[in-house]
């Protein structure tokens, strides 16, 4: 069994070290392994700093994008290039543990996607309070079970991940979205680390107007989703 570990970068040129360091130990254990990380446009040496991890890690291969895309475009390129059975997606700042990651692939034995739950989360009172409301909205308007889809821990067999068709903003609702394909979705308890390296560089979830309408057109999407069942073809 081979596994694909997705990382978007965006202008974490000091975090890239310290995380191959923790991370690389974690994927041997793997056995079958391959790194993706995409460079969200990033203006600093985070391209410079991955390209010289590569020279340490043949099974890394990194995905430039030509200008910063967001984080749904970039978990869309390292899942339409991954080779892997198994895909684990964490962030490139070293929130999410990489070793961690055993935990998400040990869940998969019995389901198609793990989501990874920042059950003691390390973040400033503000942003916690902020996660909890949104996630609480989000839980009560899709009804997808999760508590906390703004980890990005998360574990995926590859027919799930291949069949996620990708929009903006789409990775907040990705365990709402596998739900709908009728695949089974569980959740894992992960620690969680306090930021070490840089600033938040992605919006969290309903800062913005634009995320509210996005999780309103996952609500339409579940609403108007097509379900038959075809007794036989005569």
């Amino acid at each position: 069994m081979k596994f694909t570990i997705v990382i978007p970068f965006y202008n974490e040129e000091t975090s890239v070290s310290p995380m191959f360091k923790r991370l690389v130990p974690v994927c041997k254990s793997l056995k079958d392994f391959e790194i993706l990380c995409i460079d969200d446009g990033s203006t600093d040496k985070t391209l410079i700093n991955l390209k010289e991890e590569q020279k340490n890690c043949p099974q890394l291969k990194i995905i430039k994008f030509h200008k910063n895309a967001g984080q749904s475009a970039a978990f869309a390129a390292g899942f339409k290039e991954a080779a892997g059975d198994i895909i684990i997606t964490l962030d490139g700042d070293l929130q999410n543990p990489p070793e961690e990651i055993p935990l998400i692939v040990s869940a998969l034995n019995n389901a198609d996607m793990a989501v990874g739950w920042r059950h003691e989360r390390q973040d400033t009172f503000s942003k916690k309070i902020a996660s909890k409301l949104a996630n609480g909205l989000r839980r009560y308007v899709l009804d997808d079970k999760v508590h906390d889809t703004g980890c990005s821990l998360k574990g995926f067999k590859k027919e799930v991940a291949k069949n996620i068709v990708f929009y903006r903003g789409m990775h907040r609702f990705l365990p709402a979205l596998a739900t709908m394909q009728g695949y089974k979705v569980t959740e894992v308890k992960v620690s969680h680390e306090s930021r070490q390296f840089g600033i938040t560089k992605y919006r969290t979830f309903l800062r913005g107007v634009p995320s509210f309408f996005d999780m309103l057109a996952v609500l339409w999407m579940r609403k108007r989703k097509l379900t038959f069942k075809i007794d036989e073809i005569i």
